[in-house]
């Protein structure tokens, strides 16, 4: 069953001519890391993700990332989040990074004069400490390689002023982390998602 805070690392296949689900964790989908809540989403529902993977610069080498976010219409209502994120940036000079979220609470295209940019607001552990709360921004604006594609990080402290839920409680230790720029060596897309009957 698919639950409402689910997080999935989607395969290769997931993103190649769009996402279809179904009757369980859908096609391209490798594990459920997380999940909580009872939410199923609705059928025969046409919605978009989006996802991708690459470098950012961090001014003193890159940061890697992968990424899938989408959320779908639950039939109670409350919406299904599912995807996966992980960023490595080994140079960091205080210490290595090794980001992976535990779920998502929310995933919204916020701005309608970027239709191609969401924003995912989530949990994280960090050198499997944590986890943590984080907001990401990314947008899809060029091709493949081009270097236009965009992503803003904020995580751990810093990541408090922006999220108006339960992480306002965090005690996140200190730790906080920020990584904005553009997307190279890599692409982000914005992908078409259709859910499917339970018999399918």
């Amino acid at each position: 069953m698919m639950t409402r805070r689910s997080v999935m690392a989607m395969g290769a296949a997931g993103l190649a001519g769009g996402v279809l689900l179904g009757g369980g964790l859908g096609q391209g989908t490798a594990e459920v890391l997380a999940q909580e809540g009872t939410a199923t989403p609705v059928e025969n529902v046409t919605t978009d993700g989006i996802g991708g993977g690459g470098t950012v610069s961090t001014g003193y080498g890159d940061a890697t990332f992968a990424l899938t976010a989408f959320a779908l219409p639950g039939v109670d209502g409350q919406p299904v989040f599912n995807g996966g994120f992980t960023l490595s940036d080994p140079q960091h000079p205080d210490e290595p990074i090794a980001m992976v979220a535990q779920f998502f609470n929310q995933i919204t295209a916020f701005s309608t004069a970027q239709p191609n940019a969401r924003e995912i607001v989530g949990w994280a552990t960090v050198n499997e400490r944590g986890p943590y709360p984080f907001v990401l921004q990314v947008e899809d604006i060029g091709p493949a390689g081009s270097g236009q594609d965009t992503f803003n990080l904020v995580f751990g402290n810093d990541a408090l002023p922006f999220i108006h839920t339960d992480a306002k409680k965090c005690d996140c230790g200190g730790f906080t982390y920020t990584l904005r720029g553009t997307v190279a060596q890599g692409d982000l897309v914005r992908f078409p998602i259709t859910t499917a009957n339970a018999g399918q």
